[in-house]
């Protein structure tokens, strides 16, 4: 992989990371807390394989596209 997908991966990644993030707040005004917190839940499992599964190996073989405010 070359530096050019591996920042197109990094974009897509941190994106679809803020769209879920935002979504948060959404469904905190539109549901029940039981609700909020199996979705919270079910979210943060998601973001956890994105940045252990995708992001965090992708810096390793690309350390170039790491963001600089990116926190190991």
């Amino acid at each position: 992989m070359d530096t050019q997908v591996a920042q197109k991966i990094t974009d897509d990644m941190l994106n679809i990371v803020n769209e879920i993030a935002m979504s948060i707040a959404y469904v905190q005004e539109h549901c029940s807390e039981d609700e909020i917190k199996r979705y919270r839940r079910a979210v943060g499992r998601v973001t956890t394989a994105v940045f252990l599964d995708v992001l965090n190996p992708l810096f390793v073989m690309h350390p170039e596209v790491k963001p600089a405010n990116f926190e190991d």
